[in-house]
Parts: structure tokens; sequence; C-alpha cells
């Protein structure tokens, strides 16, 4: 069983102000698997736009999206630094629930592996 460390790379899309003029504030994570990290340096380098489809449909990366309304928010009376604590808390609260998911996944492979079933008989 391979402990590989994780990547989240995060970017904002917009701004969380009420006078910028988009209407959502966008932050968006990639959960990225550090071994796979050469592979897509390599990837990205020579064939980006015919590769992506397979690199996002690779098990070993996750999107994470969180979308606030900037209009719902600020009839909640939330100031715009609270649209950022909260969207960074729950783009985080997703990443975590990502890495115990792993987890678990690994723990049932690991569990289901026929010489392990074997030694419990």
């Amino acid at each position: 069983m391979s402990n590989n460390y994780k990547i989240l790379s995060i970017d904002e899309s917009g701004q969380a102000s009420y006078n910028h003029h988009s209407k959502l504030f966008v932050l968006s994570g990639v959960l990225i698997e550090e071994s796979f990290r050469s592979h897509l340096d390599t990837k990205i380098k020579t064939l980006f736009w015919a590769e992506l489809v397979s690199i996002l449909n690779n098990p070993k990366i996750s999107l994470i999206f969180i979308i606030a309304s900037k209009q719902k928010a600020r009839k909640l009376r939330w100031q715009p630094k609270t649209i950022l604590h909260k969207s960074y808390f729950r783009l985080l609260e997703l990443f975590l629930i990502q890495l115990k998911i792993r987890v678990i996944e690994r723990k049932l492979k690991d569990q289901l592996n026929p010489s392990y079933l074997e030694s419990l008989l």
C-alpha cells in the first residue's frame, strides 16, 4: 500500500467584494497525488488539450468547486470576508472528506485482497 501525499491547488475566480461586478465568487481546488505530479507536468507540456480529458478522468485527481452567490450572501448580511472564510472552510472540509474516502477505499481494497481473505480462513 503506497502512502502518497496529496497536493491541493486552490484558485479564486472573481472577488468576494460586493463592489466587484461578478454575481458569484468561485473557489476551486484540484487534489493531485504527489506521485502523479511529474507525470502531469510532462503531459501538459506536450499534448495539453488532447490529454486534458484523460487527465481529469484519472482517479488520482479530484476537483472541488465552491460557488457562492453574493446576492444570497448579502441577504444573509455576510461581510465579504465571511464569503471568503466560509468558502475556504468548505473547500478544506471537502478536501478532508476526499482524503478519508481514499483511506477507506484503500482499506477495503486491502481487505478484499484474496491473500488477505485466505489468511482469515
